[in-house]
């Protein structure tokens, strides 16, 4: 397998590779906490978000291959931030993942820096990304790539 990491727009092509990546996604964040469990159906929902992100001027999904196979995946949607904010867009980051057996090649970092040339394109300065806090990793990641905390967010079970 060759070892060129190529990021690129994604395609149609593209989503049922996708599919498969936010399977595994999920499937971790669901060990970490059970609210991320995939409903039924779930995956043809979340085909249909990936299509209308790829097809949308509003957002972009971005793929990286490593030889033909998509090894990981980002995907961003710009957002309107209330009107009686002098900021009046952002960028919310709905998920960045890498495999498994692909991390630590500097994979995600290129997958981000392909999100910002989109939003610096689109006239954008601000990016903002949620995490759970049971992934530490995730935490770390985002904090490696420049994030830095602004709001909390707590939930109670009732």
């Amino acid at each position: 397998m060759t070892t060129e990491i190529l990021v690129l727009k994604a395609t149609e092509q593209d989503i049922p590779q996708i599919v498969e990546l936010w399977n595994q996604l999920m499937d971790l964040h669901k060990e970490l906490d059970p609210v991320f469990s995939r409903r039924i159906g779930g995956e043809e929902v979340f085909t249909e978000f990936v299509k209308g992100n790829i097809a949308g001027e509003d957002a972009c999904v971005v793929v990286a291959h490593v030889g033909s196979e998509i090894v990981g995946y980002c995907q961003a949607k710009i957002l309107k931030y209330p009107p009686v904010l002098e900021t009046a867009q952002v960028v919310e980051l709905h998920d960045c993942f890498v495999r498994e057996d692909m991390r630590g090649r500097g994979i995600g970092c290129k997958l981000v820096d392909a999100i910002r040339d989109w939003c610096c394109n689109k006239g954008l300065s601000r990016v903002e990304v949620r995490h759970s806090t049971r992934n530490p990793g995730a935490g770390e990641f985002w904090i490696k790539m420049g994030f830095k905390p602004y709001l909390k967010t707590l939930f109670l079970e009732v």
